[in-house]
């Protein structure tokens, strides 16, 4: 697929790509997935519930509960954190 742009139009497209960082087939990709939306159809509540118990059923059993404590916030390191500490 070919796309004509306009020199201006291919000039603002390069500093959009620029500023976020990405080459500008990636910006146009984007581009055209928010426009397409998904091209598969969402799961429905009952297949999402049947796929949970599925994933549930792979949990060896005698497998220990996750601690409550092991799931705090402040338990939880975060990129940032290394980031930040730097």
């Amino acid at each position: 697929m070919t796309v004509t742009l306009t020199a201006e139009e291919k000039a603002a497209l390069e500093r959009k790509a620029a500023d976020r960082g990405v080459s500008i087939e990636a910006l146009v990709r984007q581009a055209v997935l928010d426009v397409i939306g998904p091209l598969t159809p969402p799961v429905s509540p009952g297949e999402f519930n049947r796929l949970f118990d599925e994933i549930g059923d792979m949990i060896p059993e005698g497998t220990p509960p996750i601690p409550d404590e092991a799931l705090r916030r402040e338990n939880f390191e975060y990129r940032e954190d290394d980031w930040n500490r730097h």
